[in-house]
């Protein structure tokens, strides 16, 4: 996911410098240099961004689905308290 991340980031840095370039009318080296050189940060900055969301999702998930197991085990394990309940 990280990976894909970066890549997306890199490409839209790429073409959005290489754009500037030619709406500016600038040199075609200049141009793709700072366009690589800046695709290249970008990809790094999609990197961490992307890692640290996934760190951040699989947290939470493992967070809800232990909040949840520990709920259902506790309902399946006294099932007389629940059918009490009903009866009342």
């Amino acid at each position: 996911m990280s990976l894909h991340f970066a890549f997306q980031m890199a490409l839209i840095a790429f073409a959005t410098v290489t754009l500037k370039a030619v709406v500016s009318r600038a040199d075609l080296e200049g141009a793709l240099t700072s366009a690589l050189l800046t695709g290249l940060a970008f990809a790094g900055l999609g990197l961490v961004t992307g890692e640290l969301a996934r760190r951040i999702v699989e947290e939470q998930v493992q967070t809800e689905f232990e909040t949840w197991k520990s709920t259902h085990l506790s309902e399946l394990s006294n099932p007389q308290e629940d059918s009490n309940d009903a009866n009342s």
